[in-house]
């Protein structure tokens, strides 16, 4: 515990102005330390883009740094210390704030910052920092990219002696991963996604109501409508193929657009598909979307939801949704379960390789010849004799990806989440008491049946392993 005075510039004034006979009573505020400990890498786990800013942006070939910023206010809501930490790759950051004596609010912000712009971020910045009631972020402009994402923490404590407090923050927005779809065969040069009236910025203080904390400014009919991410064809890029992930601050039910237009000669990009059937889409805080546009030669097509939803979408307007086909019998998912037991369950398949024991993932293992589609199937225990960890089917490459999936679909497993950059699918069953890691390797496709509570983060935790 500590005692400091509460503003020395304030002293200074009063020590040059006060008479020498006059008496001069000093206020002090009680001070206490506060330790903060900060999950950096929760924000990008939530929108499973870590792996992509690791390699992208905080490698020796990128300015970029992770910033954390720390604010302590008082029960007045006046700010009384904060701090920054920069860092470049994903640990626990420890920062210490002093914090008055009483209630106290403590908000922590954690974005991609560039040491070369005076630490500042592209999209973002923050204002009204003085006080809690005024503190937002706000746009630097109308869109942001994948890797722009937002993170914010607002804790309440009340403090009477030094503390620590746990930090994780929170994401704010979510992720659009867009697809546009044959625009080379047509005659425009420009493609976007838009959303109707969108907010400049974003309010933090905690007594607001959710409605309330977004920055909207007075727009005129022709700027209702911004642009959160696009790309023209200055380099070529409206190929067949193309795409982009667009990073959105906002939340709710929201009006949006996904368009393909020209570039004028001046080359002003006008916005001429204005949507006449009111379509919107209820955004929830640290969740991916995924949006098309595909033209089929003579219309456009638009779509925008889950990645299952616009799996199925792609493959209706490409024609190619495959027919649910049972590629082999469901393993044994009893988790827990003996290998007696296993045996039991797979007495019409040829044993492969009995009991043994696997080093690398110190565990025990068996697997029998496969009997339908399948090359071959494998268990995994914890012990030699019993509890049954994990379940995987091997099925040759030679099988289309998207018929092991619509197998998948059939037998009542519900795509959970698609890592595009390590290239794996999550499937969970109705009562997520059996999850599906879905992954191709060098010569099979991968289908891993696991029990998500052996997991500390349930499926998220889950990751490829080695096949045989």
């Amino acid at each position: 515990m500590k005692k400091t005075a509460l503003a020395l510039t304030l002293l200074a004034a009063m020590l040059t102005t006060a008479c020498t006979n006059d008496a001069i009573e000093i206020q002090y505020d009680e001070r206490h330390d506060m330790t903060l400990r900060v999950n950096t890498e929760q924000l990008y786990d939530d929108f499973n883009i870590k792996s992509g800013v690791m390699a992208q942006l905080l490698s020796s070939k990128s300015n970029y740094q992770v910033a954390i910023i720390s604010l302590a206010y008082d029960q007045q809501g006046e700010l009384t210390d904060s701090t920054a930490t920069y860092i470049k790759t994903f640990s626990q950051v420890q920062q210490q704030l002093s914090v008055s004596h009483g209630a106290a609010t403590i908000v922590t912000i954690e974005t991609l910052v560039d040491p070369a712009n005076d630490y500042k971020a592209d999209a973002w910045q923050i204002e009204g920092a003085d006080e809690l009631a005024t503190l937002a972020i706000t746009a630097r402009r109308s869109y942001a990219y994948w890797y722009e994402v937002v993170g914010i923490s607002v804790q309440r404590a009340s403090v009477n002696a030094d503390q620590q407090l746990t930090i994780t923050p929170d994401a704010v927005g979510s992720i659009v991963n867009t697809k546009f779809f044959n625009i080379d065969q047509t005659d425009n040069d420009y493609a976007a996604i838009y959303t109707q009236n969108r907010p400049s910025g974003y309010r933090i203080d905690p007594t607001l109501p959710a409605t309330d904390r977004y920055i909207y400014e007075q727009y005129n009919e022709q700027s209702t409508w911004s642009r959160r991410g696009f790309e023209s064809n200055k380099g070529g890029h409206l190929d067949a193929e193309f795409g982009f992930d667009a990073y959105i601050l906002e939340s709710g039910n929201i009006k949006w657009c996904i368009t393909a237009t020209k570039v004028d000669a001046d080359n002003t990009i006008r916005f001429t598909a204005y949507p006449t059937n009111n379509s919107f889409f209820n955004f929830e805080n640290g969740k991916k979307y995924y949006a098309g546009l595909y033209y089929n030669g003579s219309t456009y097509q638009a779509f925008l939801g889950s990645q299952s939803e616009y799996q199925s979408w792609y493959n209706q307007v490409r024609g190619t949704t495959p027919t649910p086909t049972t590629l082999y019998r469901e393993p044994c998912t009893t988790w827990g379960a003996s290998v007696a037991t296993v045996k039991s369950y797979m007495s019409s398949y040829r044993l492969r390789s009995d009991i043994g024991y696997d080093s690398e993932l110190q565990g025990y293992y068996m697997n029998f010849y496969g009997a339908d589609k399948e090359a071959f199937v494998e268990y995994y225990f914890r012990t030699a004799t019993t509890n049954l960890t994990d379940a995987y089917v091997y099925i040759d490459k030679a099988t289309d990806l998207a018929t092991v999936q619509a197998h998948l679909l059939s037998h009542g497993y519900k795509l959970n989440r698609y890592d595009s950059e390590e290239e794996y699918y999550i499937y969970t069953n109705a009562d997520v008491t059996t999850a599906i890691l879905l992954y191709t390797s060098t010569a099979y496709h991968v289908i891993n049946y696991y029990n998500p509570s052996d997991y500390t983060s349930s499926v998220k935790a889950k990751a490829p392993r080695r096949s045989r």
